[in-house]
């Protein structure tokens, strides 16, 4: 397919051969940086196969002698194809099949279970009329619709010739990306004028093809007239849209939006795609799906006074449940939240699925062994937060909630309406040590393994590596876990740190130059150094758990935010981790009960097989590596552009037939000479190709080429000097046929076979 495409752009018989696929190409790259320009979800990034693949797919077929329902079908089946392996990240990454080609299997079984969990969560939450935040459903339809849309655009060019058809639909779908994503104004302006150059080029390029099969002649000089009354048009249309006063529409558009069908319509839109955040309706806050600030508890940062004095909740407590052993001071953490995806700069959560519960039924959370169930009575205190905290995951609640999952019971947080007294159930993990060590990472389920392991691209490699020298021989994940955590607590435990430099990783930055910081940058480390070493692992956020008064009544105030590490254990879900140095992990088994919350006692010092923390070595300023990359990039453009000045401009398909003939014979042995006729020429040829007539099978493939060859000199002879010329559809036709025996030859005569 690719082939066919670039043997037809490098015809050079009409302007449409050798300008439209060139302007089209432009056309689309604009839709596709104004739709990224908005950002609408994570995954938009699918727009750029779908739409340059849909284009590709688009022009191959319509050059094809196929009827419109085959060519059709084709398309959309690869489109189907395409987007669902590109979504799914079913495509194997180049080191993976460089490396071990054999965990292919496990890597399409993980990739593969996330993207139907998300796309199940998406119809399930749908089904029932309930909101969905999910958006692998939304990056489908767009990543389908751009596939279409560009082989519509190709479709129309190259098939019906009738381009204004497919620029209108691009128009529409530029307009109605800018009003509901506020997309700069110059990508539609942009479109405007390079749909009017365009259009000219395309409608000229038909009436050539028509002038020449009609054997109408005309002047080429017109071509260039033509551009340039297109250019000045372009140019006129695109002043106008910046220099006129533009006429508000905002009392028809607010007309129609009031129309009782159209708000159902965007009702039920809102529902479904609850995780899309278009800007005109965008608006920041803390903790909001797919925000990404820098670190969660950044307002710690240099403890103000007054944080000391807020208080935010209090709360009492009671055991339901309680294993062997285990006590209330496993409860150390007042979870809010929790963070999945790491940027590189921060952290940012994708709520995916949105669930009413009412009082008292219980949240459909997957069954662990040793939990430890507490009952817990809040009075919020400070604002009129919905946000539910609840020490460890919670169960139920005593009034209506709304909860959000990633997948069918991957929890993430709970809300209501109003109220600030409430009475949740909730449960902690109260396994041993011994237990944990024997759950195996390979019972991880495949959705949790890949949506927790996550890491940028860009992910600096000495963190990898600092992980692998800490944890990288333990004997289980249990012992990787205690042994970044036991590092991670050697760090200087400060809130009077600067914020990272633009550009550079957090993590990067705490570990290797700042080596001081609060919990946000021990927590993110931990998370990442595991998911490193291939532990699922997730940041959470709420605060503190605070030693009881007298009265059993523990008091929660704003100092207390905090963040910390879960890691995931097979039979035992989420393991709470405590890697910021000042406050007590719930690993050690030395402290008492009345250690908890204290920033007093710490634990003892690490184990003398505890790596020290690194040298400081701040992160190189330079980026060599993408200096490196956009080097080569210039240096493939450059000899991309040197190769095709180098091209001969042939402008008929007979002329560039015996002109690829003429190369093929050079490097078999038989030079051009300039004054052979061409018959000459095929005739000299002829007999220098006698010499393969000692190999049978080569002498096959000279016996193949005769009779194509003294075709194509026929046709060339035809050209010249008859009346008539011949079809050049022929000369395609023949150069097929010896392409392939040219190409075996020359490999044998390399080869001296």
């Amino acid at each position: 397919m690719l082939e066919y495409l670039f043997t037809t752009i490098q015809r050079r018989r009409s302007a449409e051969d050798s300008y439209s696929f060139l302007l089209l190409l432009v056309l689309i790259w604009v839709m596709i940086v104004a739709v990224l320009a908005v950002g609408w979800v994570d995954e938009d990034w699918i727009i750029i196969p779908s739409a340059l693949l849909g284009l590709i797919m688009g022009s191959v077929l319509a050059r094809r002698p196929l009827r419109p329902w085959i060519a059709w079908t084709l398309i959309s089946l690869y489109g189907l194809l395409i987007i669902t392996l590109s979504l799914a990240r079913l495509w194997p990454p180049l080191t993976l099949l460089l490396t071990d080609w054999r965990a292919l299997r496990q890597y399409w079984l993980q990739n593969g279970a996330v993207f139907l969990d998300r796309a199940g969560s998406w119809f399930t939450a749908v089904s029932v009329g309930g909101r969905s935040n999910e958006t692998i459903t939304f990056a489908y339809l767009m990543g389908l619709l751009a596939w279409f849309l560009s082989a519509y655009v190709a479709w129309s060019v190259y098939r019906q010739r009738r381009p204004l058809l497919g620029l209108i639909l691009m128009g529409l779908l530029i307009a109605v990306n800018g009003y509901y994503g506020q997309a700069p104004l110059e990508w539609a302006v942009a479109f405007v004028g390079m749909a009017v150059v365009t259009t000219a080029v395309l409608h000229f390029a038909n009436l050539e093809y028509s002038w020449q099969r009609n054997q109408v002649d005309y002047s080429r000089e017109i071509r260039l007239e033509m551009f340039a009354y297109a250019a000045g048009i372009g140019a006129a249309l695109l002043a106008f849209a910046y220099f006129i006063p533009a006429i508000s529409p905002s009392k028809l558009a607010l007309a129609l939006l009031n129309q009782p069908a159209v708000s159902g319509i965007e009702d039920s839109l809102d529902r479904a795609f609850g995780g899309v955040d278009p800007p005109r309706r965008r608006q920041p806050a803390p903790g909001q799906s797919g925000g990404a600030g820098i670190m969660p508890r950044s307002f710690l940062l240099g403890n103000p006074p007054e944080l000391e004095k807020i208080v935010m909740m209090t709360a009492t407590t009671e055991i339901l449940q309680q294993p062997a052993g285990a006590t209330i001071d496993l409860a150390r953490h007042w979870r809010g939240l929790s963070y999945e995806i790491y940027t590189g700069r921060g952290w940012s959560l994708s709520d995916e699925r949105i669930e009413n519960f009412a009082a008292g039924e219980e949240l459909p959370l997957p069954l662990i062994r040793e939990p430890l169930i507490i009952r817990q009575d809040v009075q919020w205190r400070y604002d009129n937060r919905v946000i539910r905290y609840s020490l460890g995951l919670p169960l139920s609640f005593d009034h209506d909630t709304t909860a959000a999952f990633r997948d069918q019971n991957d929890f993430v947080r709970a809300r209501a309406s109003s109220g600030h007294q409430y009475e949740v159930i909730s449960r902690v993990s109260a396994a041993a040590a011994e237990d944990l060590r024997s759950s195996p990472l390979s019972a991880v389920p495949p959705q949790i393994k890949n949506r927790y392991t996550q890491l940028p691209a860009n992910l600096p490699q000495r963190i990898r590596d600092l992980a692998q020298d800490v944890a990288g021989d333990e004997p289980t994940p249990y012992d990787q876990a205690r042994a970044i955590e036991r590092f991670l607590r050697q760090y200087e435990y400060s809130l009077d740190v600067p914020m990272p430099p633009e550009e550079v990783d957090p993590v990067d930055f705490f570990l290797f130059d700042l080596q001081a910081g609060y919990c946000d940058y021990y927590a993110s480390s931990m998370v990442v150094m595991a998911r490193s070493l291939g532990l699922p692992a997730r940041l959470a956020t709420g605060f503190l758990a605070q030693a009881a008064d007298e009265n059993d009544v523990q008091t929660v105030r704003q100092i207390d935010a905090h963040s910390w590490a879960e890691v995931y254990f097979p039979g035992y879900g989420w393991v709470e981790f405590e890697p910021t140095a000042p406050f007590i992990s719930p690993h050690d088994p030395q402290f008492a009960a009345n250690s908890l919350g204290t920033a007093a006692d710490q634990e003892p010092d690490p184990p003398e097989d505890t790596p020290p923390i690194p040298a400081r070595e701040p992160q190189q300023p330079v980026p060599w590596s993408r200096l490196v990359w956009i080097a080569l990039l210039v240096i493939f453009a450059g000899a991309a552009v040197f190769w095709w000045s180098r091209q001969p401009k042939i402008a008929n398909e007979i002329d560039r037939a015996y002109y690829r003939l003429q190369k093929n014979a050079s490097h078999l042995g038989h030079p051009l000479i300039p004054s052979q006729t061409p018959a000459e020429f095929s005739a000299d040829f002829l007999y220098r190709l006698e010499s393969f007539n000692e190999r049978p099978r080569l002498a096959r493939m000279v016996d193949a080429l005769k009779t194509p060859l003294n075709r194509l000199t026929d046709l060339v002879n035809r050209r010249q000097y008859s009346d008539h010329p011949p079809d050049s559809k022929t000369a395609d036709f023949l150069w097929k046929r010896m392409r392939r025996p040219l190409w075996l030859l020359r490999l044998a005569r390399r080869l001296k076979l």
